[in-house]
C-alpha cells in the first residue's frame, strides 16, 4: 500500500522509496531530502479547496520527515512535517474555457466525481480513513501564481505553519 500511495503521489519514486519503508517507520522515522509531487494527484486531493480556475503545476516538499505515532494510531498514525512546500499554479480564466480544453475537462471530471462523492457517507471510503490518520505540519508553503501567458508568477505569497489533522478537532 505504501509504494502504491508514493507512486500515485510522487514524481521522484525511487529516491522517496529507497528512502521510506514500513519497516524503517516502524522503529522511527524517515527524513527526505524533496519530495516531488504529482502535479495532477495534488490538483485531484485539493479540487474542493482552491479556486476551480487554478491549476497546480508544481508541488515540491523539503527537508519532510514521516513517522509512524504507534500510540496515536486512530487518530493521527501518519505524523508528516515539511520544512517547506512549494507550489506553482496557473490562474486560468473560467470564461475563457475555449483555451486549454484539456485542463477544463479535467475539472469538469473532478467537478462530477466530488458530486458523486458527496452522496456517499465520508466514513465508508478508503480515503477517510486513510486521511482521517494524517497529521501533516508545514512550517511555509510558498505560493507562486501566474496567468498562463506568463513565463514567471505576478502574484507570491506565503502561508505559515500550516497543520491539517482531520481527526483532531484543531485542524
Amino acid at each position: 500500500l505504501l509504494e502504491r500511495v508514493v507512486r500515485h503521489y510522487v514524481q521522484n519514486v525511487d529516491q522517496v522509496l529507497a528512502q521510506i519503508s514500513i519497516p524503517r517507520l516502524m522503529f522511527g522515522s524517515s527524513r527526505l531530502d524533496e519530495v516531488i509531487f504529482v502535479p495532477e494527484s495534488i490538483q485531484d486531493s485539493l479540487f474542493s479547496y482552491i479556486f476551480y480556475g487554478c491549476e497546480i503545476t508544481r508541488v515540491t516538499a523539503f527537508n519532510v520527515q514521516v513517522s509512524l505515532d504507534w500510540l496515536s494510531i486512530s487518530t493521527k498514525s501518519i505524523q508528516i512535517q515539511a520544512r517547506t512546500i512549494e507550489v506553482d499554479m496557473v490562474l486560468h480564466d473560467p470564461n475563457r474555457t475555449d483555451l486549454r480544453r484539456d485542463f477544463w475537462d479535467a475539472q469538469g471530471l473532478r467537478l462530477k466525481a466530488e458530486a458523486e462523492g458527496l452522496g456517499t457517507p465520508a466514513e465508508s471510503t478508503l480515503s477517510y480513513k486513510v486521511l482521517s490518520g494524517l497529521d501533516i505540519f508545514a512550517e511555509a508553503i510558498l505560493v507562486h501564481v501566474r496567468l498562463p501567458e506568463d513565463a514567471k508568477p505576478r502574484m507570491n505569497f506565503s502561508v505559515m505553519g500550516l497543520r491539517y489533522c482531520p481527526a483532531a478537532a484543531s485542524s
